[in-house]
């Protein structure tokens, strides 16, 4: 639940970052796959050549959004969630596993990502947007504008399975009666 709460909140927040860095089990025991064995994606990957004046716009873009410092957060958010699935791990683990996390690598993963998705000109755009008043008000805006639209998802989910389940047991009560109401074989 906090990995699809992560990622609707990476979808609300402008240059949002991600952190897929997950957390090796200290138990001894076999930890959740999640937890355990990193995903296929965890090893740093090259990034690809980017114009140089296009990766500096974009280092400048990501520190002006915040990005790298929002995944961090974020990441220490889901080191919650780790805790949870490995709880004979001690908090001297975590404390030094969060040493551990390198902004910079998250950086260079999310580099290419920006470059795929932005020119340079969509960029520099970017850059003067939330440098502007106006961009800084919906950077500073936007966390409280994640946080309600979260809690207005999860209160409409939870309208929406109270809808069905109504419906689903009108269905069932629907149906009860048409078997009632049938004609038995065999005379009744």
């Amino acid at each position: 639940m906090k990995t699809a709460a992560l990622a609707c909140a990476l979808a609300l927040i402008p240059a949002a970052a991600r952190a897929d860095k997950p957390a090796p089990s200290s138990t001894g025991g076999a930890a959740p796959a999640a937890v355990a064995a990193p995903a296929a994606s965890a090893a740093p990957t090259p990034t690809p050549a980017i114009d140089p004046q296009k990766r500096a716009d974009l280092l400048r873009l990501m520190q002006v959004t915040g990005a790298t410092r929002m995944g961090m957060q974020l990441f220490d958010q889901v080191l919650t969630s780790f805790k949870n699935v490995v709880p004979g791990a001690k908090e001297s683990f975590w404390t030094e596993f969060r040493k551990e996390v390198n902004v910079d690598e998250l950086t260079e993963r999310l580099l290419p990502i920006y470059d795929r998705h932005l020119s340079a000109s969509e960029v520099k755009e970017l850059i003067r947007f939330y440098e502007s008043p106006l961009g800084k008000k919906v950077l500073a805006s936007m966390p409280a504008i994640t946080a309600e639209s979260m809690q207005a998802g999860q209160a409409w989910g939870m309208d929406l399975a109270l809808r069905a389940k109504k419906k689903i047991d009108a269905q069932k009560q629907l149906d009860a009666q048409r078997a009632a109401e049938a004609p038995r074989p065999g005379g009744r």
